[in-house]
């Protein structure tokens, strides 16, 4: 093995500008949090045979589907077992390797189905089952997609009918486009699902409720009758887990597996409201926010491995080629900015990610007491942030791949698996397009409010503060407005809030104008097309409102950091300036026009801005391997070939090959790959011998 390798990765960490120990710290919320998430990891690694960063990871050695689903159900019962053996639950919302929860096939049963009956259920019916859950004794999902439907809930076909002589509800797909399909872990690991349907009483629709439904026996673990379920198949990624379809055919449950907290339905039929009916999404609120703090750690996985290999990775003599060695390609200007940049966005997402669970913990809180006020901007803030960091974090870490060449293409490398991960999440819990969309109705709302003269929630103040100078319905329009800073302006987080706030006011004021202007127009036509025509200007309004209150979060989060981290802020002030101002000159930046097209930053500003950026990478170099080290993967957990932790690549990455199955097996024939030689080469190569005699 050489130490070439380790020599180039080790000088990195020796000039880091921080304690990486100590940035591992902040980043998990203290070492307590650190020291029993190692412990956890490292006992399940040991227990599934990971330990060894030489050995081939088994999803490299020829899996087929059923293996892979074995080997997913098998991670899933450690990971259940080490919680409840431990006391803990580290893996309730990602697994052991950091994969959102959903790709473990018990983990289903943490991540959404516990929620469901903490508040969805009554206290007596939580009660009954939650124990159940926690323990393992039952396995449970949510059953809400169908082939038909899913981002718009009201939508679905699934019906529960109540039977007032039976006093039970029946359960019944009516359709083809009714069937579930895609919830995770109900093809053959649930026992129980929470089945969202329209409940339906003497032929009255009471809209969507949700129904615990027992699915499977739990002596033989066959499906009930009046059950069909089953795997849906080879997924983009994900295949360790059994994502299903359901069809019931007028399966029978009790009135009283109705979960009932927020309804009920009495002896009889008679249909009780207790408050507001949209609680019974906060479960979906709480599945955008564990996405939108899982997949800055994917995004984090993705370049912990671009960076190491950046650094041991040598190839030309510079780029004008007159250098008299080759150079590591982390020195290339391209592949040092576009590492740097995803790293800040990486930390980004945490930030956000941070602010938003503290905000969706005091909300949930607040349901459980009853009180519904924040419900309309809490979906929004969920939904909003939930579109920014699917994309955000999938779009990088495809990036990363890029940024390892042909070898980021090999399976081995890792990144193949951490990028299809990443891919489902912009999918996952409703489609980005239609959220940004959601996003922007919320918007819309406000400023029609405020042009009525009303009042908006405390929560959307900047809009209420920019209404007079930026709202056209009033006569008055931003167009003329210029950002008065230049040079080191920049780097103070009031000044790029400044006009990340200008952008956001300017796109949801010009946008609703042409909304309200086109929806008043005399032309039929034209009013009922006025959404769909303004689509992209409604998406771009949307992305600005949460990139300008991300920004806000991410400030906020490092005004405070607390004391015994205080020594990090430089290298986090550095990271988040980064992140704020490349945002505005990266050539991959999602409507990056929308921050200049008005003439608010001039040329010369942009070129500031431009200048700074460049320093900022210049301070940051020798940091970049810290500032991933510091994510504190394991080597079992980025399963790379590459991106191991001593830099070791290429005699890894040549162990593991010679470690395949398909070069063992040609091995053992003296190098021959026996099937492809005997059933086609052999007499293809004798025919041609044939001809070539004739």
């Amino acid at each position: 093995m050489s130490n070439q390798p380790t020599q180039a990765i080790n000088e990195f960490r020796s000039n880091s500008s921080f304690d990486t120990d100590l940035m591992t710290c902040f980043i998990r919320g203290g070492p307590e949090n650190v020291r029993n998430h190692r412990a956890a990891v490292t006992r399940v690694e040991k227990a599934l045979g990971l330990d060894d960063s030489w050995k081939l990871p088994p999803q490299y050695g020829e899996q087929n589907r059923s293996e892979q689903l074995l080997q997913g159900i098998n991670a899933s019962r450690v990971m259940l077992r080490d919680q409840n053996d431990h006391g803990h639950e580290l893996f309730h919302h990602r697994t052991y390797n950091y994969q959102l929860a959903n790709a473990g096939a018990f983990n289903q049963s943490l991540v959404i189905f516990l929620p469901c009956l903490q508040y969805l259920a009554s206290p007596e019916q939580a009660a009954e089952w939650i124990p159940k859950v926690r323990s393992g004794a039952i396995t449970g999902t949510y059953a809400q997609t169908e082939l038909g439907h899913g981002t718009f809930v009201r939508g679905l076909e699934t019906t529960a009918t109540y039977d007032r002589e039976a006093d039970e509800f029946i359960i019944h797909s009516p359709t083809t486009a009714s069937t579930k399909f895609w919830p995770g872990s109900l093809g053959f690991a649930s026992s129980h699902t929470v089945t969202m349907a329209q409940l339906q009483i003497d032929g009255k629709n009471h809209g969507v409720h949700a129904f615990l439904t027992q699915i499977r026996s739990l002596e033989d673990w066959k499906p009930l009758g009046g059950i069909e379920l089953g795997d849906i198949g080879l997924k983009f990624g994900y295949n360790a887990v059994d994502n299903g379809y359901l069809r019931f055919n007028h399966f029978r449950i009790p009135r009283t597996a109705m979960l009932d907290r927020h309804a009920q339905v009495l002896p009889g039929g008679k249909y009780v409201s207790r408050g507001d009916l949209t609680a019974m999404y906060a479960i979906m609120l709480k599945l955008r926010s564990i996405i939108v703090n899982g997949v800055p750690y994917n995004l984090a996985q993705a370049l912990t491995i671009a960076t190491r290999y950046s650094v041991i990775r040598t190839q030309g003599l510079g780029p004008n080629g007159l250098l008299a060695i080759e150079i590591p390609i982390l020195q290339y200007k391209s592949q040092h900015f576009r590492i740097l940049t995803l790293i800040a966005k990486s930390y980004a997402g945490l930030l956000v990610g941070r602010n938003l669970e503290a905000e969706v913990s005091v909300y949930l809180v607040q349901l459980t007491k009853g009180d519904h006020s924040n419900s309309g901007y809490m979906h929004v803030v969920c939904a909003g942030y939930k579109a920014w960091a699917s994309q955000l974090c999938a779009d990088g870490a495809d990036d990363a791949r890029r940024l390892c060449g042909g070898q980021g293409y090999l399976a081995m490398s890792g990144l193949p698996d951490i990028v299809t991960h990443l891919h489902g999440t912009p999918t996952f819990e409703g489609e980005n397009y239609v959220l940004w969309q959601q996003v922007f109705r919320y918007l819309f709302k406000c400023t029609q409010q405020l042009d009525s003269g009303g009042r908006i929630p405390k929560s959307m103040r900047y809009i209420a503060d920019g209404f007079q100078e930026y709202s056209s319905g009033n006569g008055r329009s931003s167009i003329g407005l210029k950002c008065t800073a230049h040079g080191r302006d920049f780097l103070d987080p009031i000044v790029q809030l400044s006009f990340y706030r200008h952008r956001s006011l300017r796109l949801i004021f010009a946008t609703s104008a042409k909304i309200n202007r086109d929806t008043t127009d005399k032309e039929p036509t034209t009013a009922a097309n006025a959404w769909n025509r303004h689509m992209m200007s409604i998406i771009d309004a949307a992305r600005a409102h949460i990139e300008y209150t991300g920004l806000e979060a991410i400030y906020a989060q490092l005004s405070a950091i607390p004391d015994e981290y205080a020594m990090l802020r430089l290298v986090l002030d550095r990271l988040m300036n980064l992140y704020s101002l490349s945002t505005i000159i990266n050539p991959y930046t999602t409507a990056g026009i929308t921050f200049a097209e008005d003439g608010y930053l001039s040329f010369s500003q942009l070129e500031d801005i431009r200048g700074l950026a460049d320093e900022l990478l210049g301070q940051l170099y020798f940091d970049a391997v810290a500032l991933t080290d510091a994510w504190d993967f394991s080597d079992a957990s980025l399963a790379s070939a590459i991106g191991c932790y001593d830099g070791d690549a290429y005699e890894r990455l040549l162990s593991w090959t010679r470690q395949l199955p398909i070069n063992m097996k040609a091995n053992k024939n003296d190098g021959v790959f026996v099937p492809a030689w005997r059933g086609i080469i052999q007499p293809m190569m004798d025919g041609l011998k044939v001809e070539a005699k004739l």
